[in-house]
């Protein structure tokens, strides 16, 4: 980016009040319609929202997977250089759009704006008449246009000649293309239009940088520095002795349909996470590959629930159940300061054990969680307020009898006791899945809930297929249920609806068939954990709603830029990150390009 009040550039062209954009050109465009903002694209589809393949009425010819794109689309927000519309090469070279346009003698060049999608490889192939005129290499991170040039070509005679833009590489490979510029060649041509030849790490004032010289009035401004957005990864504790753990379940895993894929097999092993050592390699993987933060799953009853004694086997207390994997692995191992960690309070009932609590039990839920979480230099704050997530907000209402003052009050000490830790406040979050939409508005206002999130897409949209679902299809309907509605467990109006931020989910998968363990009656059942399987969550696919995740949230304010992933080892449920041994690193890798490059 350049400012300025008056200069004298390098090629002498003299400019004044001017702010110069990373593309223009002194000579008419010889292509009608160069950003592709006509025919209109549709936005309100439930199918290839903001996509239309080879669209009529666009004066380019579009074949075989090309066509125009929103800015609000499927495969992602992007921000087109010019107006709101630009055209997709999704494929090899069968994949082509073209104009015919009328050329005097003279030589030519031509300039457009491109990037690529979300983890795509793609180069685009220039010809006129079928005779090749440059292979570009589009290398722009997604969703950054970036301007790319042809070599210039001379025309003899005048006459009308056919300019095409095709893909080289097959597949689902997109180059996304805006404002194409078809102009004489001998026009001003100016390079480094965009500033970027020589990165700077501070603003400038005066000088000469990558080709421009700037007076004492002119200089380069660095962009403003991208706020990230924090990635969240829930974590579900109870994979510890294989004996003593659902490892033994999910080690007797079966296929349950023809090309059902169980096992799941671990690629680090069996490993036991209540071991520092073994903790110790997650909190490495996860820190590296993009995760801010674990939200465990955190299970507190009422003392005396004696249905879940299991002392021997480490699971259960007395109140807590499955806190070792955080307390005697993740507290305990030696890198714990390299990834954050907060708790989602998980009161839903466990078999004959009530998730609602007498409020004596969370009066000690809030003392403890203070004391042994909150004041660890790592635990997750949202500017400096302590994330404490709520699992079943309802189940914590039925708690005080359902009496909203009562349930209100407690949150209130909650709060106060938290302030007098040193803490600028409590951030408490809620899950959707038990916040009734009837009552949303008045649960949030009363208990001055500050966020809400999702713990996986399944709770807001039925598995339509059995005995399996595309994966796309349950993201195509968790996302469609986020932006217009149209879903369950408080998704049924958009997420915009609800008065507090809402942090966009993205699961990795589903299937939780290992705990069903291998039942005779499997393809007959619904109720949970029977039901239908998510198949084809590629990593590839993984990435992509990643991408459309964070296009969405980075359009939010910096202090809400927040997403959730389900999970981080949900092994029993089919929707983890840990490595496995068919895909090894990619789901991780997937987190790591979309958030860390």
């Amino acid at each position: 980016m350049i400012y300025l009040k008056t200069f004298q550039l390098a090629q002498s062209i003299l400019l004044s009040a001017l702010l110069l954009s990373s593309s223009f050109a002194f000579s008419q465009n010889l292509f009608i319609n160069p950003s592709f903002e006509t025919p209109a694209v549709d936005v309100s589809a439930a199918n290839y929202h903001g996509i239309t393949y080879a669209p009529n009425g666009a004066t380019w010819l579009f074949e075989n997977g090309t066509g125009i794109c929103h800015n609000d689309n499927d495969w992602g927000v992007m921000v087109a250089p010019d107006g709101v519309q630009f055209a997709f090469i999704q494929g090899g070279a069968s994949s082509s759009f073209s104009q015919t346009v009328t050329l005097d003698p003279g030589n030519y060049a031509i300039t457009f704006n491109a990037t690529l999608g979300y983890g795509d490889n793609q180069t685009v192939k220039i010809t006129i008449d079928g005779n090749p005129l440059s292979d570009i290499a589009i290398n722009s991170a997604y969703p950054t246009f970036d301007l790319y040039r042809t070599t210039s070509f001379n025309v003899a005679v005048k006459g009308t000649y056919v300019v095409k833009f095709s893909g080289s590489v097959t597949g689902d490979n997109k180059a996304f293309i805006d404002q194409i510029y078809l102009s004489n060649a001998n026009s001003a041509y100016i390079e480094n239009s965009g500033f970027e030849a020589l990165q700077l790490s501070e603003n400038t004032v005066g000088g000469s940088y990558g080709g421009w010289t700037f007076d004492a009035n002119s200089g380069i401004q660095i962009k403003p520095r991208e706020v990230k957005v924090q990635v969240a990864t829930y974590y579900f504790p109870n994979w510890g002795p294989v004996w003593s753990s659902e490892w033994s379940l999910l080690k007797a895993a079966k296929p349950m349909f023809n090309g059902h894929q169980q096992p799941k097999v671990p690629m680090w092993g069996y490993t036991n996470e209540n071991d520092p050592v073994a903790m110790a390699q997650k909190i490495d993987a996860a820190a590296d590959y993009g995760i801010d933060a674990f939200i465990f799953d955190w299970y507190f009853y009422d003392q005396g629930s004696d249905k879940l004694t299991d002392t021997d086997r480490g699971h259960w207390d007395g109140q807590k159940y499955l806190s070792d994997a955080l307390e005697k692995g993740f507290l305990q191992a030696s890198n714990k300061n390299k990834l954050k960690f907060s708790v989602m309070w998980c009161n839903h009932d466990l078999g004959d054990v009530k998730g609602a609590v007498k409020p004596a039990t969370f009066e000690s839920i809030i003392d403890y969680v203070i004391e042994k979480y909150f004041k660890q230099p790592n635990y997750w704050k949202i500017n400096g307020c302590p994330y404490f997530s709520i699992y079943q907000v309802n189940s914590f209402l039925e708690s005080y009898g359902n009496d909203y003052s009562k349930a209100a009050a407690a949150i209130e000490l909650f709060r106060t006791k938290v302030k007098a830790a040193g803490f600028p406040d409590l951030h408490l979050n809620v899950v959707l899945y038990d916040l009734k939409t009837a009552t949303r508005n008045q649960t949030i206002s009363q208990l001055k809930i500050n966020s809400t999130t999702s713990y996986v897409w399944i709770h807001h949209n039925v598995l339509p297929g059995f005995p399996s679902t595309e994966y796309t299809k349950a993201a195509d309907d968790y996302f469609n249920s986020v932006e217009n509605g149209g879903g369950h467990n408080g998704l049924e109006n958009p997420a915009n609806d609800i008065p507090v931020p809402y942090h966009i989910n993205v699961s990795m998968g589903w299937d939780s068939s290992p705990r069903c363990r291998n039942a005779a009656d499997w393809m007959k059942r619904r109720d949970y954990p029977f039901g239908p399987v998510i198949v084809n969550n590629t990593p590839y696919l993984f990435k992509k709603h990643l991408a459309k995740a964070k296009a969405l949230t980075m359009l939010k304010p910096e202090n809400e830029r927040i997403i959730t992933i389900n999970s981080w080892n949900e092994w029993g449920e089919g929707s983890y990150l840990e490595p496995d041994m068919i895909n090894g690193m990619k789901y991780l890798e997937a987190v790591k390009a979309v958030f860390q490059q």
